[in-house]
C-alpha cells in the first residue's frame, strides 16, 4: 500500500512539474506546495532540476523546427554573413543577453533563496503578486518582433526572467510581462520567453549533476515515472497555453494564482 501511494504521489509530482512549469503559475512554488501537503522531501533541488529536464526534452520537441531554422541561421551568418539569416543571428544573441541575469542570480543568490523563501507562506505571498504580473501582461499592448527591439530590451526581458527565480513567481508569466514592457506582441513574448527556458534550464542542470547521482540511487524507479509524466504533461501544455493566448484567455491563470496563493498563505498560518 505504501508503494502504491509513493507511486501515486510522483506521479502527481510529475504532472505538477509538467504542467505548471509552461502554464503561467509557478513550477517551483507548486512544487513547494505539494511536497509540503504530501511530505515529499527533498534535501536541496536535484529533484526538481531532475524534473525541469523532462520540461526542457518537452520543449526541444514542441520548437523543435524554430529552434534548427535559428541554429541554421545563426551560424550562416557568423560564418557565410548571409544577410538573410542576419534576423537568426540577433535573435540567438538575444537569448544569450536575456540569459545573463538569470544566471548570474542563480549562482549567486540560490541559497539565500532556498533558505528564505521556500515556505508555503513566501510561496503564497508571491502567488498573489505572480497574479498581478499576469493581470499587466494580458492588458499590456504590443506589436513589435523580436527582431525589432534592441539587445538593452532583451537585456531587461533577461532581468523579469531573474526574478522569478523565486517560488511563486512564474519564470514564463514574468518572462512573458517582461517582454511586454518592450513592447513585444504576445505571442513573441511568448516564444522568446520559452526559449529562454532552454539555456537557464540546461545551466541549472549542470550544476546539480554532482546531486543526481545520489537522488537517483535512492528513488530511480519514482524519478523515473515522475520524469516521464513530466516531459508528457509539459508538451500537451505548450499547446495548450499558445492556444489560451491566441484566445486571449491569459487572464484565467491570474485568477487561479490569486486562489492559490490565498490558500498557501491561509494553510501556512494555521500551522504556524
Amino acid at each position: 500500500m505504501d508503494k502504491l501511494i509513493d507511486l501515486i504521489k510522483y506521479v502527481l509530482l510529475g504532472l505538477v512539474q509538467g504542467i505548471a512549469e509552461i502554464l503561467p503559475i509557478s513550477s517551483s512554488g507548486h512544487l513547494i506546495i505539494f511536497q509540503t501537503i504530501t511530505d515529499i522531501k527533498s534535501d536541496d533541488l536535484t529533484v526538481e532540476i531532475f524534473l525541469h529536464i523532462a520540461s526542457l526534452l518537452a520543449l526541444l520537441i514542441y520548437f523543435r523546427k524554430e529552434l534548427i531554422v535559428l541554429i541554421k541561421g545563426f551560424f550562416n551568418y557568423l560564418i557565410h554573413r548571409k544577410e538573410e539569416s542576419k534576423k537568426h543571428f540577433n535573435w540567438a544573441i538575444k537569448i544569450i543577453i536575456a540569459t545573463i541575469p538569470a544566471a548570474i542570480v542563480g549562482l549567486l543568490l540560490e541559497d539565500i533563496i532556498n533558505d528564505y523563501f521556500s515556505s508555503m507562506l513566501s510561496v503564497g505571498i508571491l502567488l498573489l503578486i505572480n497574479a498581478f504580473i499576469i493581470f499587466y501582461t494580458s492588458y499590456a499592448k504590443g506589436e513589435k518582433k523580436v527582431e525589432e527591439i534592441s539587445y538593452l530590451s532583451s537585456l531587461i526581458i533577461g532581468v523579469f526572467q531573474s526574478i522569478a527565480v523565486l517560488p511563486g513567481l512564474s519564470r514564463s508569466g514574468t518572462t512573458i510581462a517582461g517582454g511586454k514592457t518592450q513592447k513585444l506582441d504576445k505571442e513573441e513574448a511568448s516564444l522568446f520567453a520559452f526559449m529562454l527556458f532552454i539555456p537557464v534550464s540546461v545551466g541549472a542542470f549542470i550544476m546539480k549533476l554532482d546531486n543526481l547521482g545520489e537522488a537517483l540511487s535512492v528513488n530511480g524507479v519514482l524519478l523515473t515515472i515522475s520524469f516521464i509524466i513530466a516531459f508528457i504533461s509539459t508538451y500537451f501544455a505548450l499547446k495548450f497555453i499558445f492556444t489560451l493566448i491566441r484566445q486571449g484567455k491569459f487572464i484565467y491563470f491570474a485568477y487561479y494564482s490569486i486562489v492559490v496563493g490565498l490558500f498557501s498563505v491561509i494553510y501556512a498560518l494555521i500551522n504556524m
